[in-house]
């Protein structure tokens, strides 16, 4: 019974699948068949993981656990614990979720289950992903690889060149993002895995996003809105349409951009996802700075940067601190004290936190940055302008974002994409004119 709910579950009837497993769970507790009890409830348990039911997954899995430890079924132990993990990563527990793998590697080398120990590391590694620690995330993606090469197991490969290529377009090595993309799609296309050629999709997009050729972006994360719906994938769909609101903000049609983040926010509070739920919030509150809705622009930033701080989300926080810094700018009462000492105060903590910060995105926080530290300076403030030195910080920030520029735009081979890279994007337009000689800087 149990493999017939497997097989309903992996065809996407999650109705057959519940069914016939509440009814062997019934049976288990008539003959009282524990072992028999204990595959149950880990069936239950997946399908709860994969229908989106954190709570409801957490709590089976606790039960898969007490009752694995009392059989002595230490297989089972280990896979339940990848499988909690997997629940606290989905439900942005990052740290919890880190714990608990690292208790289900340890199992897993000890058993060498060799299968579920590259399961594990890959996990590890996106657990690292998650909070913006590349190089361990690399590390332990290196580690899974050599398994699911050897075992030839192609999905699990695809997988891991998928976020490889995510971690090295955060980093802005663009043509190793691309190629890496590349062949995760092509593997996938090959399978037939239309949920993972989606993903890969969005990652394509992402790439060209971030070089500023926005039609193309919006090609891919259509296709891949295409496959969300046939199927039935809404977590996928939250990161394609929260993509394309951030792909419709950046090229300037706001009015779109709003009514897809608003999609994105309420798909994330349905599927109880805080890390694309402060993400939606905080770049609609960027949105509604730009638009000069300054209130309801602070309300959101502090929303999201609430729950960002609650999940230890740093990258988007960094650059919520300076949108937030922007909205008390344009409060009613910029020049007092208790105001310039909360914008100050946001400037550093986004300042602070620069290293956790991808490449892809510094550029346009640090542009962020030194329009404030300009702002700050334009203000009537009786000389303190001078004597906080807040220009000369202006000039130094333009002078590392236009060295990131100089330095992504020169790891992109592809001229077409350089041309772009340097051209279409906004902030990058804004810091090398600002540059120039003669360009915005204001006279302190």
């Amino acid at each position: 019974m149990i493999m017939l709910a497997a097989s309903f579950r992996d065809e996407g009837d999650s109705g057959m699948s519940r069914q016939i497993l509440d009814k062997a769970f019934r049976t288990t507790l008539e003959s009282g068949d524990r072992s028999y009890r204990l595959q149950v409830l880990n069936g239950i348990g997946i399908l709860q993981l994969q229908t989106s039911e954190p709570r409801e997954a957490r709590a089976t899995f606790r039960k898969v656990l007490r009752l694995s430890r009392s059989l002595g079924d230490r297989l089972t132990e280990a896979r339940a614990l990848n499988n909690t993990g997997l629940v606290h990563w989905g439900s942005g527990a990052y740290a919890e979720a880190l714990e608990v793998f690292t208790m289900a590697l340890g199992c897993a080398t000890e058993l060498q289950a060799h299968s579920l120990e590259a399961r594990v590391l890959f996990n590890i590694g996106l657990v690292s992903w998650s909070t913006g620690d590349d190089e361990k995330a690399l590390e332990y993606y290196a580690r899974a690889m050599k398994h699911f090469e050897e075992s030839e197991d192609l999905s699990a490969k695809a997988s891991v060149l998928r976020n490889m290529g995510s971690i090295y377009s955060r980093r802005s090595d663009l043509d190793r993002a691309l190629e890496m993309t590349g062949r995760s799609l092509d593997i996938y296309r090959k399978l037939g895995d239309r949920p993972g050629e989606c993903r890969s999709l969005i990652n394509q997009g992402n790439i060209y996003l971030k070089c500023g050729l926005y039609e193309h972006a919006e090609e891919l994360y259509s296709e891949a809105l295409v496959i969300c719906t046939e199927t039935r994938d809404e977590f996928t769909e939250s990161i394609a349409l929260l993509n394309i609101g951030l792909l419709l903000m950046d090229s300037g049609r706001t009015d779109e951009g709003e009514e897809i983040l608003l999609r994105t926010l309420e798909v994330s509070r349905r599927l109880e996802d805080p890390e694309g739920e402060s993400i939606s919030l905080c770049y609609l509150g960027r949105l509604h700075l730009g638009s000069g809705r300054t209130d309801s622009a602070v309300t959101l930033l502090r929303e999201g940067i609430e729950i960002m701080e609650d999940i230890g989300l740093k990258e988007d926080r960094t650059l919520a601190y300076v949108c937030l810094a922007h909205a008390e700018l344009d409060g009613s009462d910029p020049c007092g004290e208790l105001t310039i000492s909360e914008i100050l105060q946001l400037l550093e903590s986004a300042e602070a936190s620069l290293g956790s910060v991808s490449s892809q995105n510094r550029t346009a926080v640090l542009w962020l940055l030194s329009e404030a530290y300009r702002r700050l300076s334009e203000l009537p403030l009786s000389g303190r302008s001078k004597t906080h030195g807040w220009t000369h910080r202006r000039i130094e920030i333009l002078e590392l974002a236009m060295q990131d520029i100089r330095r992504i735009s020169a790891l992109i081979t592809d001229p077409d994409l350089r041309d772009s890279f340097m051209n279409r994007i906004h902030e990058h337009r804004c810091i090398i004119a600002a540059m120039e000689p003669g360009g915005t800087e204001p006279v302190g």
